[in-house]
């Protein structure tokens, strides 16, 4: 008996192994990575990351100099695939804020996006509002695993 619980518990251990990269640290199949940066007024503004995609959802993310986790707290200003087309979705309509686009040319996701206030004239004067909510997101190195 003792030895058929051995075997049962070592196939559970390795029933989860799947090669580097593909698998993440909550032992999900990963469906794509990307690398990512952000320029904003936010924290380690402009540092590389790379992001494990599960089912349109980040579920880990590196720190590409360091190789080391990011928390999902850390996590939460980066965006995936369809995170970044929702984030032109969301910000092309609105009044104060315009989108500025461009894409991968083989895989045509969004490859920099630059979301800024729009100018506001008053007394013929140009006028930007300042804000913090300013933000370019590039994206790079989209790698397919399924």
């Amino acid at each position: 008996m003792k030895s058929a619980t051995f075997i049962f518990t070592i196939l559970i251990l390795f029933s989860g192994c799947t090669k580097k990269d593909e698998s993440v640290n909550i032992g999900q199949t990963v469906e794509y990575s990307i690398d990512q940066s952000r320029s904003c007024f936010c924290p380690q503004a402009g540092e590389p990351v790379r992001l494990f995609v599960v089912a349109d959802t980040i579920a880990d993310a590196v720190w590409i100099k360091t190789n080391s986790h990011l928390t999902p707290g850390e996590w939460h200003g980066f965006r995936s695939i369809k995170g970044l087309f929702n984030e032109i979705a969301l910000w092309d309509t609105s009044s104060i804020f315009q989108v500025i686009a461009s894409y991968d040319s083989v895989y045509h996701y969004p490859s920099n996006i630059d979301i800024e206030p729009k100018p506001i004239i008053v007394d013929d004067t140009i006028v930007r509002i300042m804000t913090d909510v300013g933000v370019v997101y590039t994206t790079w190195n989209y790698t397919k695993y399924k």
